[in-house]
């Protein structure tokens, strides 16, 4: 007996866990998304932008020139760049130009699809 209740909570704890994945597929990214962006100008140099991540405690940032997203740079590329001394070098040389971009009322399920197919 003491078998059969272990597997019903089991069951109850997968069932649980289902749900709760479940409903947090059916948000859309305004809910859980940050409101707050820090961004940096193509310009900026490599040195720039790993001071304004550690200032903002971020590990990636988008890029903008002439208001509109054109990449991202994540911290593993520029503590790599620094290491090679690359430090005044633009920030636009080394960031990806693949950004993934959805708006606040797109379902999770689609944020996935976009994050997975943007790296």
């Amino acid at each position: 007996m003491v078998t059969e209740i272990k597997t019903d909570s089991k069951k109850k704890r997968r069932t649980r866990t289902a749900s709760k994945k479940k409903a947090l597929l059916e948000r859309q990214a305004g809910e859980i998304m940050s409101k707050v962006i820090f961004t940096l100008a193509a310009s900026s140099t490599i040195r720039q932008a790993f001071d304004k991540m550690n200032r903002y405690r971020v590990n990636v940032m988008p890029l903008i020139s002439q208001d509109r997203v054109i990449g991202a740079v994540s911290r593993q590329t520029v503590d790599g760049a620094l290491s090679h001394g690359l430090g005044k070098a633009r920030v636009q040389d080394v960031a990806s130009s693949e950004v993934g971009v959805v708006l606040p009322e797109t379902p999770l399920m689609e944020v996935r699809k976009v994050l997975l197919q943007s790296n």
